[in-house]
């Protein structure tokens, strides 16, 4: 809860007795965390190729704009619509199975 008034009046927070400096190098830690720990399960789930995340790069970038930029509950929302899209043109619309030349 400190780290949102942080990002706006820091001077306030500040003077309020929070060091705003351990907080936002805390925030900036957490976030290199949360990145890792996303890269080594999607390593587990896709394997380890120097390709690893270009699947993964525009589906993302869709799901923040359609949720809204800045919004964490559209950015969720996006995702989930965009989720459930792919998987439904998935079932519905099959790539047509490849001929065996033998």
């Amino acid at each position: 809860m400190r780290i949102r008034p942080a990002r706006w009046t820091w001077r306030t927070v500040s003077a309020l007795g929070v060091n705003v400096r351990v907080l936002r190098n805390l925030n900036f830690g957490l976030g290199i965390y949360l990145a890792g720990l996303a890269g080594v399960l999607a390593a587990g789930m896709l394997g380890l190729q120097p390709t690893i995340g270009t699947s993964l790069i525009m589906p993302s970038f869709v799901a923040i704009i359609v949720g809204g930029l800045g919004s964490m509950p559209g950015t969720l929302f996006g995702g989930v619509l965009i989720g459930v899209a792919s998987g439904l043109a998935t079932v519905f619309f099959r790539p047509p199975a490849r001929r065996s030349s033998t």
